[in-house]
């Protein structure tokens, strides 16, 4: 399983990952990990970026990440 934390999806940009003889563009770099590795992914939201958690899915889902667990965790910083 491949963990990310994610920042302000609508804040990302694309960026090219080179894993092995492989380039991924992808706006999430677990994303780009679980292209080249196969694995399920798990993205962890912190509360300070999510007003509402389907909202926030689908604001990821639009950066092109899809088929994945979402959990909320506590912002620690400010």
């Amino acid at each position: 399983m491949i963990v990310q934390v994610s920042g302000d999806p609508d804040k990302y940009s694309p960026v090219r990952y080179r894993l092995g003889d492989r380039v991924e563009e992808t706006y999430y770099s677990c994303e780009a990990l679980r292209r080249f590795l196969g694995e399920e992914v798990l993205l962890l939201a912190p509360e300070s970026l999510v007003s509402d958690l389907n909202d926030f899915r689908g604001r990821v889902e639009r950066k092109g990440l899809t088929d994945f667990e979402l959990f909320l965790i506590p912002a620690v910083g400010e």
